[in-house]
């Protein structure tokens, strides 16, 4: 039986992101999960995602504004 723990991470990104490039980002950023128990990790998908045209698109405020 494996053991295994799905987690789930939020990345804060940079404005001006679309689908495109949230797919490079993912693939090409560095992670690690370090611990003596773990003995392997991957990216299992990209769950969700939200870019400032959509924001815009869908009337979303931005917080920081």
């Amino acid at each position: 039986m494996d053991n295994y723990v799905y987690i789930s991470v939020k990345l804060n990104l940079k404005d001006g992101q679309t689908e495109d490039s949230i797919q490079e980002i993912v693939q090409d950023m560095d992670y690690s999960f370090e611990h003596a128990e773990i003995i392997d990790h991957e990216i299992i998908d990209v769950l969700d995602t939200q870019t400032s045209e959509e924001s815009e698109a869908y009337g979303v405020l931005d917080e920081d504004a």
